[in-house]
């Protein structure tokens, strides 16, 4: 083989392993940065969620919804017992 084609052949492979080294780099990084941003956004979460809401309001609210439904309830029956009456 020519001495320039082997020259020619082991830069275009070196580029080659270097463009292919650069893309997993980047790639992982985009992974971790997705990562970190991740845990970043839950760890918010769980600060917004432990400082602003509280279960007593929300046991109450609840409550305040089995009742509405069960009066609801109620109202249909009678509703319906009058349809099938009338």
């Amino acid at each position: 083989m020519e001495d320039w084609f082997k020259w020619i052949g082991s830069g275009a492979l070196a580029a080659t392993l270097a463009m292919v080294g650069y893309m997993i780099n980047g790639m992982r990084e985009i992974r971790n940065k997705a990562s970190r941003d991740a845990g970043d956004l839950h760890k918010r979460i769980e600060e917004i969620h432990r400082d602003y809401v509280r279960r007593d309001d929300f046991r109450e609210y609840k409550i305040e919804n089995r009742e509405t439904l069960s009066r609801i309830e109620e109202k249909l029956d009678v509703a319906l017992t009058r349809q099938k009456a009338g």
